[in-house]
């Protein structure tokens, strides 16, 4: 199973300061590694949106999901302590194109 975890750096319509954010955006990457093994890319856009305001977020994508129960307790504990409404998880299987 593949997937895609994606945060905003607001806590209370307030962005995190650099640090923060970079401890937050870390520690979901630490997460996605110990429940699936393979990220394949941490991007980071100015243009997300939450509850109508604009938020700077960061979008991890990864294959082989293995612990998916560890993945989400994982992203709960983490939203409790960078105070955050929600973390979105997308899972699901990838499937490649050709020409």
């Amino acid at each position: 199973m593949d997937g895609a975890v994606s945060i905003g750096r607001n806590m209370d319509g307030i962005p995190m300061a650099d640090e923060l954010w970079k401890m937050f955006v870390r520690g979901v990457e630490k997460a996605v590694e110990d429940a699936s093994g393979s990220i394949h890319a941490t991007t980071y856009s100015r243009n997300g949106r939450w509850n109508g305001e604009n938020e700077e977020n960061a979008v991890i994508t990864f294959e082989g999901l293995l612990k998916t129960a560890q993945l989400k307790s994982d992203l709960s504990w983490l939203a409790r302590i960078y105070w955050q409404d929600k973390i979105a998880l997308l899972l699901g299987q990838s499937e490649l194109i050709g020409a």
